[in-house]
């Protein structure tokens, strides 16, 4: 099992990008992504600039998923986020229950994602291979579906040009609560899966596929997220 663990971190990576998160206009957190074709995607998020002098935080996501159906293998987080730290791991079993920290046991349905291998599938798969497909949806014990609604294409200014992208809407539905066991979880995995947000994602129309700009807006405000040249 702590072989299995150590492997999510030893990848070598092909491809990367790097965003920049900005709250109510102002540059907040730097992201960084590495995708593993054969299936493995990385997030690591750095607060920035007062963001991070009145509120430092430094995580790691990291998800091993099958690489034809983005269904998830094991992940986890390393999360240093001001006075809140934590780590985190879950492998998937040959009965289809994933296990969190070697002890927290929840059942999932076959091919089921969770927030990061979604991220990993629409940087792949065309839009109408996504278009309002609902899949099954893991986030730290909840369980529930998620899918991308495609709602046009749009060019987007990037790297001194214009880009055609894919634009999407992104649906997070929890259905079943039951399997939560933290008592605490870091502001990310807390807010991404909040009712009241309207998710939505640009991609990268021609190969290779990235996502351009990202963007969460809350009804107060808009959280935007754009890849850097």
């Amino acid at each position: 099992m702590k072989n299995k663990i150590i492997t999510i971190f030893t990848t070598v990576f092909l491809t990367g990008q790097n965003y920049t998160v900005s709250i109510l206009g102002l540059p907040a957190v730097d992201v960084d992504q590495k995708i593993n074709p054969e299936g493995e995607i990385i997030f690591t998020t750095q607060n920035r600039g007062v963001f991070d002098a009145i509120w430092p935080a430094k995580n790691k996501y990291t998800t091993k998923y099958d690489p034809n159906s983005f269904a998830i293998t094991q992940w986890g987080k390393r999360i240093r986020q001001g006075a809140f730290k934590t780590n985190n791991f879950a492998i998937l079993d040959s009965n289809n229950i994933l296990i969190y920290d070697t002890k927290t046991k929840i059942n999932v349905k076959k091919e089921t994602l969770n927030i990061f291998s979604l991220l990993a599938m629409v940087q792949k798969k065309s839009f109408n291979e996504l278009d309002t497909q609902w899949f099954n949806y893991e986030h730290e014990g909840k369980i529930g579906k998620a899918r991308f609604v495609w709602a046009d294409s749009v060019n987007l200014y990037w790297n001194k040009d214009s880009v055609l992208c894919d634009h999407f809407r992104l649906d997070l539905k929890i259905t079943d609560v039951k399997g939560q066991f933290l008592n605490k979880t870091d502001y990310f995995m807390k807010e991404i899966i909040n009712e009241n947000l309207v998710r939505e994602i640009w991609v990268k129309k021609e190969e290779p596929k990235m996502i351009i700009q990202a963007s969460i807006q809350y009804p107060f405000m808009t959280v935007m997220a754009n890849i850097n040249e």
